[in-house]
């Protein structure tokens, strides 16, 4: 299936929505006080310890995700992932669209943000339920 401009397959999916999970771990991780900066308001209290948790958490999620490609996954098994790729990726929409509507997520990064994850969540429930590959 042609999806944007690239070919979107089970493992094109699985490897974007990993790769954006990791770099966003990473981020978090190795300069938690740039993006506690970038993301949020000044009046939403900072923590350098829980950010980076958070970071390693997604760095966790990020590597599960981009092993699950390595792993020679049934079609089946690739759709589920996907599936769960779609919950995890609107759930981050649903939850920094709360925060902004709250004012606690920066507008600006936020719209990006949010956009970026409910593509990703709609490109991953497309596929989770499209007819095998010709």
């Amino acid at each position: 299936m042609k999806f944007a401009s690239f070919d979107s397959t089970d493992d094109t999916l699985l490897s974007i929505s990993g790769i954006t999970t990791l770099g966003y771990g990473l981020s978090m991780a190795a300069a938690p006080d740039l993006q506690q900066k970038l993301y949020f308001e000044d009046h939403v209290p900072a923590s350098t310890q829980w950010t980076q948790w958070f970071g390693n958490g997604l760095i966790m999620a990020g590597t599960t995700k981009l092993a699950e490609n390595e792993m020679r996954l049934t079609k089946a098994q690739k759709k589920t992932a996907l599936k769960a790729c779609t919950v995890t990726h609107a759930l981050a929409a649903g939850l920094m669209t709360k925060q902004m509507l709250d004012g606690d997520f920066n507008k600006p990064i936020g719209i990006a943000s949010t956009a970026f994850q409910v593509g990703l969540a709609l490109a991953c429930a497309v596929r989770s339920t499209a007819d095998a590959e010709a």
